[in-house]
């Protein structure tokens, strides 16, 4: 910190202006889960007794006020399941939601004592509820709960979940490769929960020239010469350690990376391992390696391939289960340890011990890098870290650097962060690299105004947009272009840094570099813009609205949860299956599987402007 403080002050001697940094006390606790909260509200008898619905409508289905905002309601009654009631919600001083019939639960209630229960509704943000009801429905009452917006206690930080923290290698498609899906037996693919997995090789050259015509033709091999449904594998590597899409799973969105599973996260069965394959992933590398070694560049893929699955599915690479027949071996075996084969070869059955190590090296080497949490940048430069955020962060330093605050970005350790002012200063801090910026004099050009910074995967590198539509880049991070017209809200990088989606604030998006062009939001007015696991990236508008593109999930925005706000900043949660929203007064919301860890509701002066999630 005092190294950055003196940098800065000779950055600005000339003005004569600094001031003390300040530094946040870091946070050693996080946020639970939100307090659950549930109560029973008793319907009014008039309500609720055997009458005609006409004469159940308000004024007579009264109203009755919850004791806190809802996620979810359900009913209870005394009477018969052949009862019909009737529920519906609305925030206080809002509109009604339409009537929904409850749906009754067999498996609760007590049919003896004729009390009978309703699944539940979900009621999202509601406080006032009606019900009604017709037919033997005694003694209604609405049982309504919050498990969103109850109060949260500070608790010791959990690790990640795991499967959320080992990044997918990038996969050659079968699109990619040439797959003549033609030949693919029409048979549905088989899917089961991953438990174990397989190594093999090829028995193909292994100086090869042209390894996608090798999966073209170890495809045909296999569907036409054997009589598979499909290639047999579920993913291949190659001597230059590009890793391959074996096995049809199903049909990905526009963007998604390709891996191996059902849409419930089920593993596809292959045809690697007879007796074995159910369970199992099988990965190949391609060449025989019975007397010659396979690449340095083919084991290092072969481990990305096997930590991310591992990671993926919960399995320990040195720990062991059982395999068919009661046989407990290694998670982790080549084809000779399960069938009668001296796959896949001496030579790299041989490695098998170091790659299991190596494995779950890259397994834990990830979830000890990130300790879930976030910051939080002022429009006044100040930075409030929550969750297992480090703190060792940059404060207001000068109306000249960071004053207005434009953005922040995290480095993929969590260790470090760079912060960006709308002058186009970029400060670093932490294990954050000072890599340059676009500020500097104006005087023969238009003044800079910066409104994103973006970093590669790496760490190494930066791209900054600014609002009049200009992208530089910095470090390893490649000159891609920038989009036609100003108004730029955003930058969104793909998984691979090779390319970015630049939102405007009318809702179209330009796509650079190897970013798929997934579609805009004409018309929409659109603060901001956040990748997706797997390929694709949500946009989200000024009231909180969330649209996915993509590979992008469906998960909701504020209007959804009838919440109003104003939104500056949205960031993708580290898994990149969640996001979070951030409104300008510091409030945070989170989505998906992003973890809530507090918010600076009107701690910050002057307001929020970006956040920060490693």
């Amino acid at each position: 910190m005092a190294t950055l403080l003196r940098r800065l002050a000779l950055a600005v001697a000339g003005a004569g202006v600094i001031t003390t940094a300040t530094v946040v006390a870091p946070v050693s606790m996080a946020w639970s889960a939100p307090q659950v909260r549930i109560a029973e509200l008793a319907v009014p008898a008039r309500s609720s007794v055997a009458m005609p619905f006409a004469s159940l409508v308000p004024p007579l289905a009264r109203a009755l006020t919850a004791p806190f905002r809802l996620s979810h309601l359900g009913v209870k009654w005394t009477g018969s399941e052949g009862a019909v009631v009737e529920v519906r919600t609305a925030v206080v001083d809002g509109v009604w939601g339409p009537w929904q019939t409850v749906e009754v639960a067999h498996d609760l209630g007590n049919e003896k004592a004729h009390k009978v229960l309703s699944g539940l509704v979900r009621a999202d943000g509601a406080q006032l509820v009606q019900a009604r009801a017709r037919g033997d429905a005694r003694d209604v009452r609405v049982v309504v709960i919050d498990t969103v917006n109850g109060p949260r206690r500070l608790v010791r930080a959990v690790p990640k979940a795991a499967g959320a923290d080992v990044a997918q290698p990038a996969i050659v498609t079968r699109s990619q490769w040439g797959a003549d899906e033609g030949m693919r037996r029409p048979t549905p693919p088989s899917f089961a929960p991953v438990t174990r997995m397989v190594v093999h090789h090829t028995v193909t050259p292994n100086e090869d020239p042209d390894p996608a015509s090798t999966m073209r033709a170890m495809f045909a091999y296999h569907v036409r010469g054997n009589g598979w449904d499909d290639l047999g594998y579920n993913f291949v590597v190659d001597s230059s350690g590009r890793v391959y899409e074996g096995r049809w799973a199903r049909t990905y969105a526009v963007g998604e990376a390709p891996t191996g599973e059902s849409a419930d996260g089920l593993g596809v069965v292959g045809a690697h391992a007879p007796g074995e394959n159910g369970g199992s992933v099988g990965v190949a590398v391609m060449g025989t390696f019975t007397n010659e070694a396979p690449s340095q560049a083919a084991v290092d893929a072969l481990q990305r391939v096997l930590a991310w699955k591992a990671a993926r599915d919960n399995i320990d690479p040195r720990g062991t289960t059982t395999w068919v027949g009661g046989r407990v071996l290694p998670t982790i075996v080549g084809h000779r340890d399960v069938g009668s084969t001296s796959c896949p070869g001496d030579k790299l059955w041989a490695r098998l011990p170091d790659v299991r190590n190596a494995v779950a090296t890259q397994i834990t080497q990830a979830r000890a890098a990130v300790t879930p949490g976030y910051v939080v940048l002022g429009s006044d430069g100040r930075v409030v870290p929550f969750g297992g955020a480090d703190a060792g962060l940059i404060g207001p330093v000068s109306p000249l650097l960071l004053n207005p605050a434009a953005a922040i970005a995290a480095t993929p350790s969590g260790r470090g962060y760079w912060a960006l002012g709308e002058g186009g200063w970029v400060l670093p801090s932490g294990d954050a690299q000072g890599l340059g910026s676009p500020e500097g004099p104006a005087l023969l050009g238009p003044p800079v105004k910066a409104v994103a910074i973006e970093p590669t995967p790496t760490g190494l590198g930066y791209w900054v947009a600014e609002e009049g539509g200009r992208i530089s880049n910095y470090g390893d991070a490649p000159a891609l272009g920038s989009p036609a017209g100003g108004g730029v809200v955003g930058l969104a990088g793909t998984a691979s840094g090779r390319g970015y989606w630049v939102a405007m604030a009318d809702g179209r998006v330009s796509s650079h570099g190897d970013a798929a062009a997934l579609g805009s939001a004409p018309g929409r007015r659109v603060v901001a813009i956040a990748a997706a696991s797997g390929g694709g990236f949500w946009l989200v508008t000024a009231d909180g609205g969330v649209l996915p593109f993509g590979a992008a999930r469906r998960l909701g925005g504020l209007p959804e949860r009838r919440i109003t706000a104003t939104i500056v900043d949205a960031k993708p949660s580290p898994s990149g299956r969640g996001y979070y929203l951030l409104g300008s007064d510091g409030a945070l919301f989170a989505f998906g599987d992003a973890a809530f860890f507090g918010a600076p509701t009107g701690q910050l002066g002057g307001g929020a402007t970006g956040l920060a999630v490693p």
